[in-house]
């Protein structure tokens, strides 16, 4: 039995964004980083970690909005945010839009893997905020790549 969360829009305070069966996310720390300083002009500093295809971190200051970071890291399995709950459903929409469509299965979680939701190529922050599984015992049964978490 699938239990979803009543407001996704309040459900992250942070998040993961990971393919749950643990193939590296097809997207490159300079992708990032272009794609946040096309995004928000003027308002991004990041850092490239020592070894470039390890990751990046992005400081965003986005006029109007809450100044949050994006970090993509373990060697580009994973990518980290903090911000507001909502811009975190909002930006997961946005990250996962800058994935081919024929990539690996991706979610996002929040920081304690309490709840998932699905980022199917095209999703809208609105699909993410309605479609948040919360994580009891058994939730993963069924569930090939979660199965053996």
């Amino acid at each position: 039995m699938t239990k979803y969360h009543s407001n996704g829009w309040f459900a992250l305070d942070g998040a993961l964004i990971f393919c749950p069966n643990q193939s590296l996310l097809p997207i490159t720390p300079e992708q990032l980083a272009k794609a946040s300083e096309s995004r928000w002009p003027g308002r991004v500093s990041y850092e490239l970690f020592e070894n470039t295809s390890a990751g990046v971190s992005i400081d965003v200051r986005a006029k109007g909005e809450y100044s949050f970071v994006l970090n993509l890291y373990e060697g580009c399995q994973l990518i980290g945010m903090d911000s507001t709950p909502e811009l975190t459903v909002r930006n997961a929409a946005w990250l996962r839009s800058l994935m081919p469509e024929d990539a690996p299965r991706i979610v996002v979680s929040d920081k304690g893997f309490s709840l998932h939701a699905e980022l199917p190529f095209g999703v809208t922050p609105e699909q993410i905020a309605a479609t948040f599984i919360e994580h009891f015992e058994g939730w993963n049964a069924d569930d090939p790549d979660f199965s053996t978490w």
